[in-house]
């Protein structure tokens, strides 16, 4: 005798069921469960927690399967395509060069949004009357914030160091704050040169095996002129371009608080104390 479960659905329940059946297979490989939450997600007007609800799982592993679903395929897709290469599109510094000096580059660029700007919406969504404030080491994401209607005000570390100051508050003193879902170890390291671009080799696994990743950063009147001869010819020695206006990436923005090898030290450090990252399944494809 084999248990079974009688369900009466209509057509609509029915067709959930079966996408719900085929995302809890083993067989799956990261991108195709990846895909079929964002198709679950769509077809059924479910949000990440009614997602991880249907599938058995939770809102965390949700939210991490589908946060780079936005690089990674969007750049297969291009290179499909013929296109010869993409460039990262996080860096506000590199949307503004690109605009204003480069235009040529403008197809190149992936059609992601920033960290930011995900962040920013999902505030707005969870609290409507709230005001979304961005805290960074960046001051290009002035200009950024300036086109985003999520976004309210934008403090760098430097300008929020004496306002801790004259408020008498001390982190060292202050109890650490829990996240509710925590994310992957590669998303945490956006912040340094090779971030973004090991996070995407990391998400796709097998499939970035070919694809050769270039590192752009510390933009200079050298720099930027090779930028617009890749630009005008299409031609580079690499198929993804990790694009950072600074040197060593956001991690030595102009308006961090601490020395910038300090700061790389501790980010660092960091990373190594996370555990969750994406499964070995990438490898195994």
């Amino acid at each position: 005798e084999v248990p079974c479960i009688l369900l009466t659905v209509d057509e609509e329940q029915s067709g959930m069921v079966a996408l719900v059946e085929n995302l809890q297979r083993r067989d799956l490989d990261y991108i195709e469960e990846a895909q079929g939450l964002a198709r679950l997600m769509r077809l059924y007007g479910l949000n990440q927690e009614q997602a991880a609800q249907r599938v058995g799982k939770s809102q965390s592993a949700v939210a991490n399967k589908l946060r780079l679903l936005r690089h990674s395929p969007e750049m297969l897709e291009k290179l499909e395509e013929g296109q010869k290469f993409m460039t990262t599109s996080c860096c506000p510094s590199y949307i503004e060069l690109v605009n204003k000096h480069v235009p040529d580059m403008k197809k190149y660029v992936s059609s992601t949004g920033s960290p930011m700007y995900y962040a920013a919406r999902i505030a707005k969504k969870k609290y409507p009357n709230a005001k979304v404030v961005f805290i960074g080491p960046c001051i290009a994401k002035r200009k950024e914030a300036q086109r985003d209607e999520c976004v309210d005000y934008i403090l760098t570390f430097e300008e929020l160091h004496p306002l801790f100051r004259g408020l008498g508050i001390e982190l060292e003193k202050a109890h650490p704050y829990i996240v509710a879902y925590q994310s992957v170890r590669e998303a945490h390291g956006f912040a340094q040169a090779g971030g973004v671009a090991g996070a995407v080799q990391s998400y796709l696994g097998p499939r970035a095996k070919g694809i050769k990743v270039l590192q752009f950063s510390d933009f200079n009147k050298k720099s930027i002129g090779q930028l617009r001869a890749w630009a005008k010819t299409g031609k580079v020695d690499a198929q993804f371009i990790e694009m950072m206006a600074c040197e060593g990436g956001c991690v030595t923005g102009p308006r961090t608080y601490n020395d910038p090898l300090s700061g790389k030290r501790q980010l660092n450090q960091d990373l190594l104390k996370r555990t969750l990252t994406y499964p070995k399944e990438n490898d195994a494809q």
